[in-house]
This record gives C-alpha cells, sequence and structure tokens, in this order.
C-alpha cells in the first residue's frame, strides 16, 4: 500500500469529526507528488551537513521539513524576518522529562537534544519556486555564519 492510499484511508477521531464536521481528505495523487518532488528538490538546495530526519525513507511526504542545526532559535528569527513560517516543534511532538530519582542511563538525552536543535522549515505547494530558493539560500547563509 503506498502512502497516499494510507492517507486516504485514515480515519479521524470522533472528537476531532464533532470539532470540524466538514474535514475533508481533499488531497489528489498529483499534489502528493508534487509534495515530494518539491521537496527532493529543496533538499538539493541544502547544505549536506545539515541533517534532515526522514529524507530517505520509504514514505515521506514531507509534510513538515524538519532539519537538526546548532542554533534553531536563531535561524527561525531570520527566517521569520524573511517572512517565512517556520516552528520549533509542536504540541504533538516534543521530549519527555524524566521522572525524579531515574536512573542515569534511562534518562531521555537523545530526544532532549534532538528537540533542542529541530527546525521545522515550510513546505507548502503555496510556495514558489523562487521562494523556496531564497528559502534555502536564507538557511545556507545562516549555517554558514554558524561555522
Amino acid at each position: 500500500m503506498n502512502l497516499l492510499d494510507k492517507i486516504s484511508n485514515h480515519q479521524l477521531s470522533r472528537p476531532r469529526l464533532r470539532a470540524h464536521p466538514t474535514i475533508q481528505l481533499d488531497i489528489s495523487f498529483s499534489d502528493f507528488q508534487e509534495r515530494i518532488q518539491r521537496a527532493k528538490a529543496f533538499l538539493q538546495m541544502l547544505p549536506s551537513n545539515i541533517s534532515i530526519p526522514g529524507d530517505q525513507g520509504e514514505y515521506n511526504s514531507f509534510w513538515i521539513m524538519p532539519i537538526f542545526i546548532d542554533a534553531p532559535d536563531t535561524m527561525a528569527a531570520k527566517l521569520r524576518q524573511a517572512g517565512f513560517d517556520c516552528a520549533r516543534g509542536n504540541r504533538s511532538l516534543f521530549a519527555i522529562d524524566a521522572k525524579p530519582n531515574t536512573p542515569t542511563h534511562l534518562l531521555p538525552i537523545e530526544s532532549q537534544d534532538l528537540m533542542e536543535h529541530m527546525l521545522c522549515l515550510p513546505l507548502s505547494n503555496l510556495l514558489t519556486a523562487q521562494e523556496l530558493e531564497y528559502l534555502a539560500q536564507l538557511v545556507r547563509t545562516q549555517i554558514s555564519n554558524q561555522s
């Protein structure tokens, strides 16, 4: 089963349907393919030293474009100044805190480190090719300034 089939067969939760009774999955296969092609082209514009989770995954819809960088707050500020909406994370993706007295070997150090360095870039089909090129240029410039 391909990812579009998986998405098309997904049932929204009852609370979400009650809150948004008119929600419909209005995405065509061509929209989905266009997003993937644009994302792959965008990836080629980014510096090779940026870690991008899932970029080689078999089923990546590129709904979001997380990158791991040293100073995500600084880059987020620069991108927002340039008019790009980006996020440091969201309510559904975060590192949980360890309970008091958790043994050191069980601390969620790696997940906390990942979240401290993650920035989600916008990758909407509404962005033009020129806007994506500009976004990539801003990321490259910021990365080179951090070095």
